[in-house]
């Protein structure tokens, strides 16, 4: 069984519906898959229930830091499903997936707002369709069915692009560079 984690706030914008019906889509092609789901929020009881009789998906509810930490280093991959939600409220970079990559995570995101950022798909992660679970239970069976060395490469593009764009030190010295270029002018 390969173990899949979605960890986040639970709420519209954070896709997890979508995610769920990614599984229940996974399960009735026979795939062998387990989802665990760390987080809380207002729709965790809908989604639950939505969940109900699936054997599958775990709610681990609020974890720490230092326990998302370590549930990262132990699934095979993180999924992030992020959508608009219907009042219009949405995702820029969610922080999951630079946490993620950071402890070597091998990312499954959907293409939405600036996940795609960092997250190139087939390069330094998947992406799947916004709001597309027939699309994500694709993508998963493409990451089940990828070899080790392939996974490897994808994680450490995604730490390198993580790395070169999103590393606070290097951003800070890349805005001194531009900063003096402007006093000197």
């Amino acid at each position: 069984a390969i173990g899949l984690k979605c960890l986040q706030t639970i709420s519209e914008k954070k896709g997890v519906d979508i995610l769920i019906e990614a599984i229940k889509i996974l399960n009735n092609e026979n795939v062998d898959i387990n989802l665990s789901i760390a987080g809380t929020g207002i729709l965790e009881k809908k989604l639950k229930k939505m969940s109900s009789g699936l054997k599958n998906i775990t709610f681990l509810g609020w974890k720490s830091k230092h326990e998302v930490k370590q549930i990262l280093i132990k699934s095979s991959a993180l999924i992030v499903p992020s959508k608009i939600a219907k009042n219009g409220d949405s995702e820029g970079l969610p922080t999951v997936i630079l946490e993620g990559l950071s402890n070597g995570s091998l990312i499954i995101a959907s293409n939405h707002s600036g996940i795609p950022e960092i997250i190139k798909d087939k390069i330094s992660g998947f992406l799947f369709q916004e709001g597309d679970a027939k699309h994500l239970s694709k993508v998963i069976k493409d990451v089940i069915e990828l070899e080790d060395d392939k996974k490897r490469n994808m994680i450490e593009q995604g730490q390198k692009i993580l790395k070169d764009k999103f590393d606070s030190d290097n951003q800070s010295k890349k805005l001194e560079i531009l900063l003096e270029q402007l006093i000197e002018k």
